[in-house]
């Protein structure tokens, strides 16, 4: 699947474990809801989701991911869709978005795409979303774009940006390494003058 950072064994049990722990961590806001997972790229996290979901929208900017996830993690309650978040689609108002380890990755600015996450949730929706803590560009992991991303700094975005941070989680990286903080953060609901 080319140089990219994915998942592809077809057996949750062969996905890297931290990288399951985070979707088990996200399912448990998904329950009979309609979710939207971006950067799903092959597919499994999509699939964890839809265990409990109503339904998951999963997309990716890869072709060859959607095909991937199409052929060995769909499932009735879920679609695969190939899109590019920094063309902006729109994609429909969801009760749950779930974005993880896709912060770290994308090459625009974060307040951006907070704002194009917060456009595809219903008012008082949920998002989801993680990154490594702090980490620092020692060039050990080519894939990524934004580092020193801190938890300070991403509260105060989704703050910002029209959320309420409902939970912070850390997961311990590896040894030496740098932790993962998965958000959970409400859309604030809008007062109407009627």
């Amino acid at each position: 699947m080319g140089a990219v950072e994915r998942q592809t064994q077809n057996n949750i049990n062969q996905i890297e474990k931290r990288h399951v722990a985070r979707y088990e961590i996200a399912k448990k806001y998904c329950e009979n809801k309609e979710v939207l997972d971006v950067a799903c790229g092959c597919g499994y996290g999509s699939n964890i989701l839809s265990q409990v979901a109503k339904s998951v929208r999963g997309g990716d900017y890869s072709t060859e991911a959607i095909e991937y996830a199409n052929k060995h993690w769909s499932k009735d309650n879920i679609s695969f869709t190939q899109l590019n978040i920094k063309n902006k689609p729109i994609l429909g108002q969801y009760d749950v978005f779930v974005s993880l380890e896709t912060l770290e990755h994308i090459d625009h600015k974060l307040e951006d795409t907070i704002n194009f996450y917060k456009s595809n949730l219903k008012e008082g929706g949920t998002l989801i979303v993680s990154h490594p803590n702090d980490e620092t560009n020692l060039n050990l992991n080519p894939f990524h774009v934004h580092f020193n991303i801190t938890e300070e700094f991403m509260r105060g975005l989704l703050q910002e940006c029209g959320f309420n941070v409902i939970e912070v989680i850390t997961q311990e990286g590896y040894p030496g390494f740098y932790n993962y903080l998965i958000y959970v953060a409400e859309l604030k609901k809008t007062i109407s003058n009627v």
